[in-house]
């Protein structure tokens, strides 16, 4: 049996016990640290699905594409943030949680009346909730994003653009003067070491932040070469295997 698409707050899952197999399958979770550079310590992270049972011989984006396709819409990205926000429930009031979401779910207001709820619900501060939007969802045009964006905003809920670099979408929503945090590629971080162009496309970043006033964070940080010079860069968080291993959680 499978719940029905309508307005769950965190806690919920655990009253009503029905899932179909493929909402089943997202019970464990991968922590991903994003470190403070400044303050190198990690209060922040990054909530991803990782499949379970029948459907974990699927890679996490084969098995999140599959999630949208099959499920009601925006189930998926409702489930994930159940989840987060329950899980962050338990830590303390200065720490952050990220969840990927997919960007159209802001044009829902449902959605983000959820969201508000569900953060209020489990006693926490709009600012502890961060919803990466999924750059390869990205539309052209952005404006149908902007109402969600600015009650989200308005309500302290930060949004994030995912893997900044990689979509075609991505400057026209920076423009938007709504986006708080930008996570930069891994496809842009990992040839610091070796390629001038990338450190000065960096540099340019950093530039475009200090104007807009959005956060970086510097994805797929793998060594202490590039770890080092993501710090001399004025880059704000890095996440990656150089900073803390994943870590899961069965939820």
């Amino acid at each position: 049996m499978k719940i029905a698409a309508n307005d769950v707050a965190p806690g919920i899952r655990d009253q009503i016990g029905f899932y179909s197999p493929l909402e089943c399958a997202i019970a464990r979770q991968e922590i991903v640290p994003i470190n403070e550079l400044e303050r190198s310590r990690s209060k922040w992270w990054e909530f991803l699905a990782r499949p379970t049972g029948i459907y974990g011989n699927l890679t996490p984006p084969d098995f999140v594409q599959m999630a949208y396709g099959e499920l009601p819409a925006f189930r998926f990205d409702r489930m994930m943030c159940d989840l987060a926000i329950d899980w962050l429930a338990g830590k303390g009031p200065d720490d952050r949680v990220s969840v990927n979401v997919h960007p159209l779910a802001l044009t829902d207001s449902t959605f983000i009346h959820h969201i508000l709820r569900s953060v209020e619900f489990a006693g926490l501060k709009p600012g502890q909730i961060c919803l990466e939007l999924l750059e390869n969802r990205i539309p052209e045009e952005v404006a149908p994003l902007r109402c969600g964006m600015e009650r989200l905003k308005a309500n302290g809920v930060l949004v994030a653009i995912d893997d900044f670099g990689r979509g075609a979408g991505q400057i026209p929503l920076c423009s938007t003067g709504l986006i708080e945090i930008i996570k930069i590629d891994r496809s842009l971080i990992a040839p610091l070491v070796h390629s001038k162009s990338h450190r000065n496309l960096l540099t340019g970043l950093v530039s475009m932040a200090e104007h807009t006033g959005c956060r970086l964070v510097a994805e797929g940080v793998e060594s202490r070469a590039v770890l080092s010079m993501v710090q001399d860069s004025g880059l704000h968080y890095a996440q990656g295997f150089a900073i803390h291993s994943p870590e899961v959680v069965d939820i």
